[in-house]
């Protein structure tokens, strides 16, 4: 049932009609403390965090207890609130920025784009400080005409104050903070079933409203029966509400036992309830009565408003040259590249200042700052909340000034002073009740504003509460000239070239709307080198000189804009020096929770509380506390493992240079087992680059691995640091293990590439079960750590548990003992565990024996033989151990009195890790044991045979004997990957024309005949074809097995008379696929047999869709020069990549080519362009493919670009604009992903109030 509204209030009339009868429990907000022994009155007030006139109807009663008590305590201390929300901020935000939350540290394309101040004025006019409507007002806004000027808790302080009373805080604010973190993680972890169940009818918000009503009321019956279901969980309701009760009763008694009369205000749902506030105070002794209400103090409460607290005037000195007085320090609150904003509020009088700053980039564009200050003036009217009743044009020290005071709610009034200097736009801001903004108080904030003059080079830097800013302004202006240094600590992990850096750079910067090219000078972006000038022109009133330079671990940009005829040089540049900084390491972090401490160059506000609050960490249960099995997999799923999502990441900062240091730690699980210290670093080096055995507690390193060891990096989950690493060009160098101690080991090395001239150095240690990583960028060649990073180690001291590693002890003994007399429960968490284990070869007795101990074949013993030999099967896979792991899962397989299901895994891990040296077995199994030919061991097969042609081993163990007698099991595919071994040379010609006389015999027999049949009836044709290539002799006329016969044999033996009928078969007789793959096997030829390549191109000269394979197989091969019209039209190729690789490209119905042009940013491609349409479409749409001009473009590692995009040519934009867009995107693209390999968009910022882009 719906309750209307009218049904709410009829439910509250009763709800308080009936209370009036009987004797109401809570029927007052203000109540009245006395204790025996106690000569002072004290009282409690139930407020409402708002400001809602509905909660301003106060009475006399609450003024005469404020005027009568000694002190008021609000549950956050009005005196120190700021200062405390700074603090906690800065807490916050250290722990944020320690865990890898620094904001943008990747150069993008809106890096060094640079908009004009006048740009960004509206909105910084319009700036104001969430702080203030934070501190001052709780307004909502669009419902300011029913609020008053402060929300309830704030004005009872203001009242305090007023009336000559000490203010205190009842709670302390870090406290509270930490306890609403922990409620809202506790209330996340509680069962769901404890969520509260709304009474039928009612919504949160009716409820929200009978308790309101009820405080307007004076009661706090309603909120007492009814606000337990605004909280959604117990846990969270007893963290937020009922600890927090304890604590306010806790503060309150103790100034009441110190003496003092205390007036304490505290949210309303505080105080009700069998743990509330007045029952807790009611238990410890005290008598504590409503107070009746009636009544409605406003006179009071207006004298109260007018009154002035007078405040002390204090000077404060910013650490960028500015200085000021004001009642209090002004705290940050805003900040970005364009704009910083600090704020304090007067909470006795309701009063704000604020000082904002906006970057001043005008000079760059030639604007004079008598221009600017018109601007400011013209933008006012729009801006400035309120009417203007005041405007004056100034200085300030000289600089160009304007002063405006509006007036804004309530005929109260607002102060500006705008001041343009040549580098910043300030803005001093204040308001206040009435005319408090004309008192001399705050006069003084606005004239003794003070602008320390800049000597040489102006810096704008930018660390919000400690966040690590990567771009830094330096700016110097002169006489009709702006010089600019825009530097950039290169801290993104992608190791890019340095040219891709540089012209992701010159993209950016050029990409301001005032440069316009010379006409002399070409701007091709492409060909930007490092340290070269360039020259402009800039907005057609100047010329403009700019040089991208990349200096590890930097990217700079200098420029010169010049004006009126000024000529602009970067002779300067060479002078130009950087204050240096010196790093002590004086401080010591430590951190209990990740067992860690660390020497830094500067102290961290950190609170390992907020750290255990807001981390995920679970810990064992107690091992006494038996589990139910919900539980039990709840806890399983979240346990700890290495591996899996554990790592805790530090990320510090250089002050030298902004650099990052990426420090990780993690606790490896006791349940875990390395056969020695190789086997566990192998997992942190990139695959490949080690010669660890799993026998040995060393990693020996050859000789040329010591200095670079080429790989096939496609990074691990752990030393995955460089995102973008290619793999041809990707290497491993300067290797170097310790791990002679087991209790305390090392590891560094450095992934490079050669490609770039960054690389990322890795140093990780070992110490007992606890992992620790450290990690930087250093350039390359070379591969020096910083200072900072050598500091960084030698300060490193992991906490020293006592508890030696227990990670090189095998635990498999313990573990058959355990699981077999546990119960089905715990035996399923202890097979999980095997998961952990990592065997070596000296571990195969031992498993062995665990295999014997659990010959009782039960169910649950089944599940932990089959994670052992699964277990088998994940140990290493080299040439030198391979022989006798494929040995004992032989032994597995072959032994008959085993699970069909535990021979079969034995059987899969061979067909998986084989090195080829069984191939032999594999096809005399494949003759002769009938498992073979199960569905599920050819699905393994499959994988086998297609491996085999690339194992030098296969080549050497497959005799012709093997294959003939088990080419009657071989399925299609695999005849043709068992036999591309005798393609590969390493057979002979008498070997191969052997083994065509074996397959030919082997299909004449009647079963492979019907295996044949059985294969091609899984081709999956088009149904038109397939009807024609149907036929009742598979074995005669099976197109896919000529196709094979051909792919393997024809080139040592051209004359047979099989493959001229073959030919003709499959020319004649097999569909547009069947040719285009028996074109692709003579194609592959090593010399192409023109005579019969010419028809079969002949014949598919009107099959457009497969003109993309047919280029493609010439290509690869190497052969466009046999290739000729029409199949190497490139406009037909783009459209067949259209077609068949774009998505959702099943749904055009028609695609036609409009227009083919070059690509300015890569002139070595052509861009073609069409025009496509979906049967659902109205009008055509754009799409592209990007080729390049090398015919031979499949043999690059170059990817090629295609796309159907929504882009219409409807009249609004012409083709120009819109292809110049998509290729900007793409070469964009290109830059910030280091390669070409994929499509994505690039979307806008959308900018809240000020862009954080220059």
């Amino acid at each position: 049932m719906k309750l209307t509204k009218q049904a709410v209030s009829l439910i509250i009339f009763l709800f308080c009609s009936v209370h009036s009868i009987a004797q109401s429990k809570y029927p007052s907000i203000l109540w009245e403390i006395k204790k025996p022994g106690i000569a002072k009155t004290s009282y409690l007030f139930g407020t409402y965090h708002i400001s809602n006139k509905g909660v301003f109807k106060l009475s006399d009663s609450i003024f005469y207890a404020l005027k009568n008590v000694d002190m008021v305590g609000t549950e956050v201390n009005n005196n120190t609130w700021q200062m405390e929300d700074d603090a906690y901020y800065k807490m916050r935000y250290s722990y944020e920025i320690l865990n890898g939350s620094n904001g943008d540290v990747m150069l993008s394309e809106g890096t060094f784009r640079k908009t004009s101040t006048i740009a960004k004025l509206p909105a910084f006019i319009a700036l104001q400080a969430g702080s203030i409507n934070y501190f001052l007002y709780r307004n909502n806004k669009g419902n300011e005409d029913f609020e008053e000027e402060a929300f309830l808790d704030r004005f009872i302080a203001s009242a305090g104050y007023k009336l000559g009373k000490k203010i205190v805080g009842l709670e302390n604010y870090m406290e509270s903070a930490i306890k609403l973190i922990e409620a809202d993680k506790e209330s996340k972890l509680e069962d769901k079933r404890s969520n509260k169940k709304l009474p039928d009818g009612l919504s949160y918000g009716m409820i929200n409203d009978m308790i309101f009503d009820g405080y307007k009321n004076n009661s706090l019956d309603m909120l007492d029966s009814l606000n337990k279901y605004n909280y959604n969980s117990d846990a969270y309701f007893k963290k937020f509400i009922i600890d927090r009760n304890y604590h306010q009763a806790d503060s309150m008694e103790h100034y009441i036992q110190a003496g003092n009369a205390l007036f304490a205000a505290v949210g309303s749902a505080h105080l009700p309830g069998d743990e509330g506030v007045i029952e807790i105070l009611r238990k410890r002794g005290y008598s504590v009565r409503p107070v009746k209400l009636s009544g409605h103090a406003k006179e009071t409460i207006e004298a109260i408003k007018k009154t002035i607290y007078p405040v002390k005037l204090q000077r404060f000195n910013m650490d960028d040259g500015y200085s000021y007085t004001s009642p209090g320090e002004l705290f940050p609150s805003v900040q970005n590249n364009m704009v910083k904003v600090n704020s304090y509020v007067d909470m006795a009088n309701g009063s704000f200042y604020q000082f904002s700053r906006l970057y001043n980039n005008s000079s760059f564009f030639g604007i004079h700052d008598t221009a600017v200050v018109h601007a400011i003036d013209s933008l006012l009217f729009e801006n400035v909340k309120g009417d203007i009743i005041d405007k004056k044009r100034t200085t300030h020290q000289g600089f160009e000034a304007m002063d405006i005071t509006s007036t804004v709610k309530n005929k109260d009034k607002e102060r500006y002073r705008f001041i343009v200097t040549p580098y910043e736009i300030l803005m001093l801001k204040a308001g206040g009740k009435n005319d408090y903004v004309q008192q001399k108080q705050v006069d003084s904030f606005f004239t003794e504003f003070k602008i320390e003059p800049v000597q040489g080079w102006h810096e704008w830097t930018c660390g919000f509460f400690g966040r690590p800013q990567n771009k830094v302004r330096y700016s110097k202006i002169e006489n009709n000239s702006s010089k600019g240094v825009l530097r950039f600590t290169l801290n993104d992990k992608d190791l890019k070239t340095p040219d891709d850096y540089l012209k992701l750079a010159a993209e950016s910067f050029m990409s301001t709307m005032a440069l316009q090219k010379e006409e002399a000078v070409t701007l091709d972006l492409t060909a930007i080198k490092n340290n070269d000038a360039y020259t402009y022109q800039l907005n057609h009133i100047g010329k403009l000189m700019v040089r991208y330079s990349v200096q590890h671990p930097y990217l700079y940009i200098y420029y010169n804009a010049a004006f009126n005829n000024a000529v602009p040089n970067l002779n300067w540049v060479a002078g130009f020096k950087e204050d240096s900084k010196t790093n002590r390491f004086d401080y010591t972090f430590k951190d209990s929770l990740k067992a860690v401490e660390l020497k830094l160059p500067y102290a961290l506000a950190f609170d390992s509380r907020w750290q255990s609050m807001t981390e995920r960490k679970t810990d064992k249960p107690d091992p006494d506390k038996k589990l139910n099995r919900d539980e039990a997999l709840e806890y399983r799923a979240e346990k700890v493992y290495l591996g899996k999502a554990n790592w805790d990441t530090y990320q510090l900062q250089n002050p030298e240079n902004n650099s990052l240091v990426w420090a990780v730690t993690a606790s490896i699980d006791s349940s875990f087992y390395y056969a020695g210290a190789g086997l566990f670093w192998k997992q942190f080096v990139p695959q490949n680059q080690n010669s660890s055995t799993a026998s040995t507690n060393t990693i020996s390193v050859s000789k040329d691995e010591s200095d670079y060891v080429t790989t096939n990096y496609g990074g691990s989950s752990y030393a995955n640091s460089s995102n973008i690493l290619r793999k041809k060009t990707g290497y491993v160098t300067h290797l170097q293990y310790d791990t002679a101690d087991l209790q305390s080991q090392k590891l560094q090395f450095i992934v490079a590439d050669s490609l770039s001239a960054r690389a990322m150095l890795h140093t990780y240690y070992l110490v007992n079960n606890k992992l620790y990583g450290f990690s930087e960028i250093v350039n390359y060649p070379g591969g020096k750590p910083s200072a900072f990073y050598e500091n960084l180690l030698q300060g490193f001291k992991p906490f020293n548990n006592n508890k030696p590693s227990t990670l090189f002890e095998s635990k498999l003994q313990l573990l058959i003992n355990k699981y077999l007399t546990a119960s089905d429960l715990a035996q399923s968490d202890l097979a999980e565990t095997l998961n952990y284990f990592h065997f070596g070869l000296n571990d195969l007795p031992a498993i062995d024996t665990a295999l014997q101990a659990l010959q009782n074949k039960t169910a649950s013993n089944n599940i932990l033989r089959r994670k052992l030999v699964d277990a088998v099967c994940a140990m290493d896979d080299k040439k030198t151990s391979w022989p006798q792991l494929s040995s004992w899962l032989k032994k597995v397989y072959e032994n008959k009195d085993e699970l069909l299901t535990i021979r079969l895994q034995a059987l899969e891990c061979i067909l998986d890790k084989s090195d080829g040296s069984d191939a032999g077995w594999v096809l005399n199994n494949l003759a002769n044991n009938d498992e073979f030919k199960s569905s599920t061991v050819r699905r393994y097969l499959l994988e086998y045979f297609n491996d085999l042609e690339d194992k030098a081993a296969a080549r050497k163990a497959v005799k012709l004997e093997d294959f003939g007698s088990a080419a009657a099991s071989l399925s299609m595919n695999n005849y043709r990957r068992v036999m591309n071994l005798f393609d590969s040379g390493f057979y002979s010609k008498k070997e191969v024309a052997n083994a065509f006389k074996e397959i030919q015999k082997a299909s004449a027999d009647n079963k492979v005949s019907l295996a044949l049949k059985a294969e091609a009836d899984q081709f999956k044709y088009p149904e038109n074809e397939k009807k024609k290539s149907a036929s009742n002799s598979y074995a005669d006329n099976n197109f896919q097995y000529y196709t094979n016969m051909f792919h393997m044999f024809y080139t040592a033996l051209p004359g047979e008379k099989f493959f001229e009928t073959s030919f003709q078969n499959v020319l004649n007789g097999g569909t547009a696929r069947d040719r285009i793959e028996l074109l692709q096997a003579l194609v592959k030829q090593k010399k192409t047999p023109l005579q019969l390549t010419a028809p079969l191109l002949k014949s598919l000269e009107n099959e457009k869709t497969y003109y993309l394979e047919i280029y493609k197989a010439y290509s690869v091969n190497k052969k466009l020069d046999e290739l000729g019209s029409p199949f190497n039209n490139h406009t037909d190729i783009a459209r067949a990549y259209l077609k068949g690789n774009s998505y959702n490209a099943e749904q055009v119905d028609t695609i036609y080519h409009y227009k083919t042009i070059s690509n300015n940013y890569y002139p070595a491609d052509s861009v073609y362009f069409f025009l496509y349409k979906r049967k659902t479409d109205r009008n055509p749409q754009l799409a592209y493919t990007i080729l390049p001009l090398n015919r031979q473009f499949f043999n690059t590692d170059k990817k090629i670009i295609y796309e159907l995009t929504d882009e219409q040519l409807d009249g609004k934009e012409n083709f120009e604009t819109i292809s110049a867009r998509i290729l900007r995107k793409n070469y964009v693209n290109s830059l910030l992903t280091g390669s070409r390999s994929k499509m994505f968009y690039l979307r806008d910022r959308s900018e809240k109030s000020i862009s954080t882009e220059e």
